[in-house]
């Protein structure tokens, strides 16, 4: 489908000029890093996908406003989860700026990806046998060997295997994902949960079930790391993530994705939203895992991957459909299922910016798919 004849190119334009004009211009990264460390690479994310898929290098400052927001903070910020998210934007973002000849910038990204790398791998001592800790403070009490942690590791680490080819990255990668899924935190059934009980407890936490936004995180990883070793059990995994999400984080009888928070949001205050704000990325940080997924399969070449690959394309559709009926005005809130033509932004610059990202995130991934599998 040429970029003329695909709705949701424009879509996504329309919606993604709304959260760079308002709430994520390139002077947020300053205001925002350190305070808050991890929506700023996750928002990245998309500016990085945006500028492929439109070839264009509008969001750039903004890119490496980050960089340098970010990258004091690499040693010692408080929470390893959020430093895999910078990992991740590191990669993609050296892709991007390699692509584009910035050479001393896509220098900077790839060093500094290096140096996550590192960090994380560093965080991987012997306590339940490997994974990462949530926090860096590993004394204290509330500290837990993360999912999401681990999984951002090896999204690093076989990133910069891809790039560099030192086969030590795809070691590291295997390491981490292995970890995962030999201590359950993938489940046979799809099902990715948090991590670990507190300290020392190995046991799987009941208290941390799984969320739409881990359901996307080990997809990239997983298909990776099938890619380069053709072990199907990473295949496997992926394809079990995508429909335990399917099965469980969507509304009855729809495609349509969904958190635990959609339904009450529009009833609760705007203090109850703000403490709430973290959720408000999970299904734009699915969408864009799942879209990347389904062009990898697609690509293959392989009949039946084809086919799901189709299948994701299909569900990525249906949301961004659904996102745009509901909010006509490219202004988007919490729950994507009910119709919401009236909606004002709110108060909060930061949680605007934060639903925006979500809205933008699956347009822009069904435009994504529909460019390649439609």
């Amino acid at each position: 489908m040429s970029t003329n004849n695909n709705p949701y190119y424009k879509y996504s334009k329309t919606a993604l000029n709304i959260l760079t004009s308002n709430w994520f211009t390139p002077d947020t990264p300053g205001n925002w890093v350190p305070n808050d460390y991890w929506r700023t690479p996750t928002i990245c994310l998309i500016l990085i996908e945006a500028m492929q898929l439109y070839d264009t290098n509008d969001y750039l400052n903004t890119l490496v406003n980050a960089y340098n927001a970010g990258n004091p903070d690499t040693t010692d910020c408080a929470y390893y989860d959020d430093l895999s998210v910078w990992g991740r934007m590191y990669t993609k973002g050296y892709r991007l700026l390699n692509a584009q000849g910035k050479v001393q910038d896509a220098a900077n990204f790839l060093n500094e990806a290096k140096t996550v790398s590192n960090q994380l791998k560093s965080a991987a001592d012997s306590v339940c046998g490997g994974g990462i800790w949530w926090k860096r403070d590993t004394g204290d009490p509330n500290n837990f060997k993360a999912a999401n942690s681990t999984i951002g590791w090896a999204e690093t680490a076989i990133d910069l295997y891809n790039i560099t080819q030192d086969a030590s990255y795809l070691n590291d990668a295997k390491t981490a994902m292995d970890w995962v899924m030999a201590k359950g935190l993938i489940a046979s059934n799809g099902a990715v949960w948090g991590g670990m009980g507190h300290q020392t407890d190995c046991s799987i936490a009941n208290d941390n079930p799984p969320v739409i936004a881990l359901q996307g995180n080990p997809l990239a990883p997983l298909w990776a790391l099938y890619a380069a070793t053709k072990n199907q059990s990473y295949l496997t995994a992926a394809q079990n993530c995508v429909a335990w999400a399917m099965a469980n984080k969507t509304f009855s009888g729809t495609q349509i994705f969904q958190t635990k928070e959609d339904v009450e949001w529009k009833n609760q205050s705007l203090n109850w939203q703000e403490g709430n704000s973290g959720p408000c990325l999970f299904k734009g940080i699915f969408s864009r895992y799942l879209a990347e997924l389904a062009i990898n399969m697609f690509k293959s070449g392989d009949a039946d991957l084809v086919i799901r690959a189709k299948k994701y394309d299909t569900m990525l559709k249906a949301n961004a459909d659904m996102v745009v009926k509901n909010y006509p005005s490219y202004i988007f809130s919490m729950d994507w299922n009910s119709p919401n033509p009236g909606y004002t932004p709110t108060p909060n610059d930061q949680l605007n910016a934060s639903l925006q990202y979500s809205g933008v995130s699956v347009l822009l991934s069904a435009a994504k798919t529909a460019s390649i599998i439609s």
